[in-house]
């Protein structure tokens, strides 16, 4: 942490002052390639946190076998706080992290980190097994997630940051879906959908050789060091007085997207499945109606607000546009 943490974090462009050019006009190849990268591995972020969802009844049925329903739903309603809880934790401490050890290093072991515990759920056998095999993936996502959109936000220029976030985020859209064609094609067998969640560590490949470190962090470390100050000090940025109520703010104003994300979104499959079941629907045709409806249409909707309001942003302005 410094004395002006401006100085690594990117200026909200003003709407008005914003360069008239089309936005894409003036971004390098190196920029379009990060994006790149960094939605590979928000789309795989994607597919960790939504494999769970999409596998859950086939999980639970197995490993909690013969516990009524009321049970399965409340141990699916834990596994799903454990794993906010991880995310919560991944993001704090690997977002502190990727200030000291930089963005390429970081990144790389997040992807990693989520990629091998996802793996490893292939193997769980028990409700303790698969709670902190959730929470280390949700640690990993969270971090991953915390960095890459740092990166995107850092290497793009300001002309062009709000709808190169907006692609960014929307990436998850195809995570998203990739869980739910994979949890549809495995039905029962769903350890091989988290096997399939090893795949991202080849990602690490990429980062690690064509990642550069961002040369506004480079300039913040220097001025940090010149003042004796520490980068990445969680403690400093929530004691100094200008920024410790634009940080609680922010997480506050987050809260409220997050909150109606994994409260009400992640509701949809089951609200499904439930009509479908007081319908008189087969359990097969519930399970796979269920996954197509959340993971597919609904997600479908949420891509097309992704993409949307990135350039409602820069018309708008933040303030408007969050309204």
């Amino acid at each position: 942490m410094h004395d002006n943490p401006s100085s690594t974090l990117p200026q909200t462009a003003d709407p008005v002052s914003a360069s008239p050019k089309r936005w894409y006009q003036g971004v390098t190849a190196y920029q379009w390639l990060i994006l790149a990268i960094a939605s590979a591995g928000w789309i795989f972020d994607a597919y960790e946190g939504q494999i769970f969802n999409l596998t859950s009844s086939y999980l639970l049925d197995e490993i909690a076998h013969g516990a009524p329903a009321r049970q399965i739903d409340g141990y699916r309603d834990a596994f799903l706080g454990i794993f906010l809880l991880g995310g919560t934790a991944g993001g704090l401490l690997f977002g502190s992290m990727a200030d000291r050890w930089g963005r390429k290093p970081t990144m790389a072991f997040t992807i990693l980190m989520y990629s091998l515990f996802s793996g490893l759920t292939y193997f769980a056998h028990s409700l303790t097994q698969v709670g902190l095999l959730r929470f280390f993936v949700a640690m990993g996502v969270g971090g991953e997630w915390a960095v890459a959109a740092s990166l995107v936000a850092e290497v793009f220029p300001e002309h062009a940051r709000a709808q190169a976030s907006g692609i960014f985020h929307a990436t998850s859209v195809l995570g998203t879906w990739m869980a739910t064609l994979a949890s549809m094609a495995v039905e029962e067998r769903w350890r091989n959908a988290f096997l399939i969640g090893i795949l991202p560590a080849l990602l690490v490949a990429c980062v690690m050789a064509l990642v550069k470190e961002p040369e506004s962090w480079k300039r913040a470390g220097e001025k940090a060091r010149g003042a004796g100050a520490k980068m990445g000090s969680l403690k400093e940025l929530l004691t100094h007085p200008q920024w410790m109520r634009r940080a609680i703010l922010g997480m506050l104003l987050a809260a409220v997207g997050l909150g109606t994300f994994w409260a009400v979104t992640v509701a949809g499959q089951k609200l499904a499945e439930y009509i479908l079941i007081r319908q008189g629907a087969a359990h097969a045709e519930v399970m796979k109606k269920g996954q197509f409806a959340y993971g597919i249409v609904q997600t479908l909707g949420g891509g097309l607000g992704l993409l949307s309001f990135g350039p409602l942003c820069v018309w708008l302005g933040r303030k408007r546009t969050f309204s």
